[in-house]
């Protein structure tokens, strides 16, 4: 194959890109092989881009197919794969190269060689490319997608209509002046509304449109409302008439309308105008008052003013009173009436009689005077006042003010008379009220001319208020005059058993040594002063030295308390017992300060300031006796410390010396550790601790071990048997193990290793022979290392125990133990050991060394 064979001629290869099958015999035989064309016996061309051919043959490439694309990169080629399809809702002509030649298919849209998006409904495209697609006209509309025709834009229905690229029926909204939904039907825009865009649409407020209406400005404002067309409609303002529409016109002169009135006859009259709805209109007649636009007579005894327009403009005349245009009737007493709604009171303390027209004719009250119509002024007090008219009173009286008769002028305080006549002076003994005399209780007196009850003073000897009554003064008080003032009590140590004393001479003075509270009416008032004591109204003797008495009276006098002492006689207060000096205590009634002993724990002389016990010792006796230290294994951290009870023991396993006084004095024991002043542990098996203190428990060495727990001496670490070890701190005979070339039980007798041997590691092991081509001539070997190498040429038997035993190897010679050189060229030596080397037999010769 790829040949052919023309005749008796050689065989000639294909032309290039060609092939032949077997046993071919022309030129023609050889046809352009996939990917190439061209006639049979060549030249074969290439597929160009957007072709390809499968197979052998003479046959043309095939065109990629419509919808795909090949690109001119790759030519030649041989499968339809290397066509690719054109993008989504795109095309292609046959044999496209390029994949811009995939533009949009028909109802598609976008740039070409890329997708292509379906034209939306309302749109259609009726070509392919990358044109945009292309709106349905106004007043049609198409629901379809991806459409490719003009004839798929469907007309709106009759009254309707749409923008360009109107997508739906209901895009077709009814024209101006029909109503509907959208895509119809569609109907006449009914009154009073407007309709756009298919919807209706309510005029503003106040306003109407005609039917058929399609805009605003078509709603007109109704009667009684004015304004813009299709605007706001405000309410007709008062004073006016709106017929409708834009416009609104003013009512006639003197008239006047509500809001929103739709026509002249709503104009009336104004008040205080007369006149019929509409006009014309005239000013009310005077006397009357006009109220929407007829004429009315005032009510009786009342008159109105110009332009009057109610009922309510008719005031009463003078000297009459009502109100404004109601009933009028007379002006009431005590006041007077101009004329109007509101009488007028005539001034203060005046009056005058019913239908009063003018203030003169108010005249002033009785007890008051001053002019018709004036000021009333109060009568003073002293006279008395009639008709306006002012009086003084007789001698000696008095009037209240506004006193209206001369009765009223009464005798002054002090003296005595009838009413309305002249009064005489009050006599002493007595006193004067109102012109009426009484007479001073009994035991006191008054002066003349005297007005009141407290002008009667109590005479000597007695007490009482002014004006009694008056009491005499009890045994043991007194009182020098006459007065409100009190009976006196006689002064503290004195008493009288006098009633009604006028001085102090009756007071008399108590026993010696005893005292009276002020005003003692009895000698038995008299007792014992503080620091004394006896019966009371006697003569006291004095408390004794170490007593003391702080109240007065009969009691006995008291000790003086524990701890304390007093030398002083007749000692009135508990302060006189002075404390014995700090830390020292007395018994009861003690008299000196060398009754006070120091108490436990102190020291001092008797009476002396005492000085605590230091730290560490202590006292259980009072007096002068000497501290003694806590003893050894105890301390004390505090001073002044009485029974020996005080002094605390160590902790467990630890000492202090005689006098200790803190914790920390107390130290761990030997064989304990622990910090000082606190609990001490025992050392452990494997240590020992030969002093005290807080040091550490020290770790047995290497090679020995203890199994003593609270060790005191290093003694107690025993020495491990010859040739074995034990780590530091081991606790029995078994820790020690033998070491290292040395072979025995844990604890038991090691024997060293023999010559030619070693053991690595402690403990019971076996020793391990040294190997071939190795010795050892040492004893206890603990290492591999210690079995030598041969020298070189030489060789030994395993457990080899001394360089003698490496002997010469085969073709080297040399004695026992090397070294052992090899043999040289022309000789040889066939065995180990010793031996010489045996030279070549004749004939023959060696090239190396053996």
């Amino acid at each position: 194959a790829g040949s052919y064979c023309a005749g008796d001629t050689a065989k000639d290869t294909c032309p290039t890109n060609t092939n032949s099958p077997v046993e071919s015999f022309s030129l023609t035989g050889c046809t352009c092989v996939a990917g190439y064309y061209g006639p049979q016996g060549g030249p074969c061309e290439q597929c160009l881009a957007g072709s390809y051919k499968t197979a052998t043959g003479a046959g043309d490439c095939t065109l990629c197919a419509a919808g795909t694309y090949h690109s001119a990169a790759s030519l030649g080629a041989t499968s339809a794969s290397v066509c690719t399809t054109c993008p989504a809702n795109t095309i292609s002509p046959g044999g496209s190269t390029l994949i811009a030649e995939c533009t949009c298919l028909a109802g598609h849209t976008g740039a070409d060689g890329a997708a292509c998006t379906a034209c939306v409904p309302g749109t259609y495209k009726a070509a392919t490319g990358s044109a945009a697609c292309t709106q349905c006209g106004a007043g049609t509309y198409s629901p379809d997608t991806a459409a490719v025709s003009a004839l798929t834009c469907a007309d709106c229905i009759t009254n309707t209509d749409s923008l360009p690229g109107a997508a739906a029926s209901t895009a077709c909204i009814c024209v101006a002046g029909f109503v509907g939904n959208g895509g119809g039907p569609c109907t006449v825009c009914p009154a009073p509304g407007w309709c756009a865009a298919g919807a209706s649409n309510s005029c503003p407020s106040n306003s109407a449109a005609p039917e058929g209406s399609d805009e605003v400005t078509d709603c007109l404002c109704a009667g009684g409302f004015s304004g813009p067309n299709g605007g706001v409609c405000s309410t007709c303002t008062p004073g006016q008439f709106c017929t409708g529409g834009t416009t609104n016109t003013s009512c006639p002169s003197h008239s006047s309308s509500p809001s929103g009135s739709d026509a002249l006859v709503d104009c009336v009259a104004s008040p205080g105008y007369e006149g019929s709805p509409g006009g014309p209109f005239n000013a009310c007649p005077l006397g009357s008052y006009c109220m929407s636009g007829v004429a009315h007579t005032c009510p009786v005894n009342s008159a109105a003013g110009y332009l009057a327009s109610t009922l309510l403009d008719c005031k009463c005349v003078a000297g009459f009173v009502g109100p404004d245009g109601g009933t009028c009737t007379a002006c009431p007493s005590d006041n007077f009436c101009t004329g109007g709604s509101t009488p007028s009171s005539c001034p203060a303390n005046s009056n005058a009689p019913a239908g009063s027209a003018v203030i003169t004719s108010c005249t002033c009250t009785r007890g008051y005077s001053g002019s018709q119509g004036g000021t009333c002024t109060e009568c003073t007090a002293g006279s008395w006042c009639w008709g306006g008219q002012k009086n003084p009173c007789p001698a000696n009286t008095l009037s209240l003010p506004r006193s209206s008769y001369e009765s009223n002028c009464t005798c002054i305080d002090g003296y005595m008379g009838e009413p309305g006549t002249a009064c005489t002076v009050c006599s002493a003994g007595s006193w004067c009220f109102r012109g009426v005399s009484h007479p001073c209780t009994d035991f006191s007196t008054s002066a003349a001319q005297s007005d009141n009850i407290t002008a009667c003073k109590c005479y000597a000897g007695y007490e009482g208020l002014d004006g009694g009554p008056c009491t005499i003064c009890a045994a043991g008080t007194y009182k020098t005059g006459a007065g409100s003032g009190t009976c006196v009590g006689c002064d503290a140590g004195t008493y009288s058993a006098t009633s009604g004393a006028t001085d102090t001479s009756t007071c008399l003075t108590c026993p010696l040594y005893t005292i009276s509270p002020s005003g003692s009416n009895n000698l038995a008032d008299c007792q014992c002063t503080p620091g004394y004591s006896g019966p009371d109204g006697v003569e006291c003797e004095a408390c004794v030295a170490g007593t003391y008495k702080d109240t007065p009276g009969s009691s006995a006098c008291e000790d003086c308390s524990p701890d304390t002492f007093s030398a002083a006689v007749a000692a009135n207060a508990s302060s006189t017992c002075l404390s014995c000096p700090a830390f020292s205590y007395g018994s009861l009634r003690s008299v000196f300060q060398t009754d006070c002993l120091c108490a436990p724990g102190y020291i001092g002389a008797d009476g002396g300031l005492c000085s605590s016990c230091n730290k560490g010792t202590y006292k259980a006796i009072r007096g002068t006796g000497v501290c003694l230290d806590c003893l050894a294994g105890t301390y004390q951290p505090l001073v002044g410390q009485g029974p020996v009870s005080r002094c605390l023991n160590c902790p467990n396993h630890s000492h202090s010396g005689n006098g200790s006084y803190v914790v920390t004095n107390c130290s761990c024991k030997a064989g304990y550790t622990g910090p000082d002043g606190e609990a001490c542990r025992a050392c452990i098996a494997g240590e020992y601790k030969d002093v005290t203190g807080a040091s550490a428990c020290l770790t047995c060495p290497p090679n020995t071990f203890s199994g003593t727990v609270a060790s005191g001496t290093a003694g107690t670490c025993r020495s491990c048997p010859a040739n074995s070890e034990a780590p530091a701190g081991s606790t029995k005979l078994m820790d020690c193990r033998c070491k290292p070339g040395y072979l025995g039980n844990d604890g038991g007798t090691c024997r060293a290793c023999g010559l030619g041997t070693y053991k690595l590691g402690h403990g019971v092991g076996v020793c391990v022979d040294c190997i071939a081509g190795t010795f050892s001539a040492a004893l206890g070997a603990g290492t591999n290392l210690s079995c030598g190498a041969c020298p070189s040429g030489s060789n030994s038997p395993a457990k080899s125990p001394s360089q003698a035993s490496c002997i010469c190897n085969a073709g080297h010679s040399g004695a026992d133990g090397g070294p052992c050189p090899a043999c040289p060229k022309g000789s040889h030596k066939g065995a180990t050991g010793s031996n010489n080397c045996t030279l070549c037999s004749e004939g023959k010769y060696g090239t190396v060394l053996a």
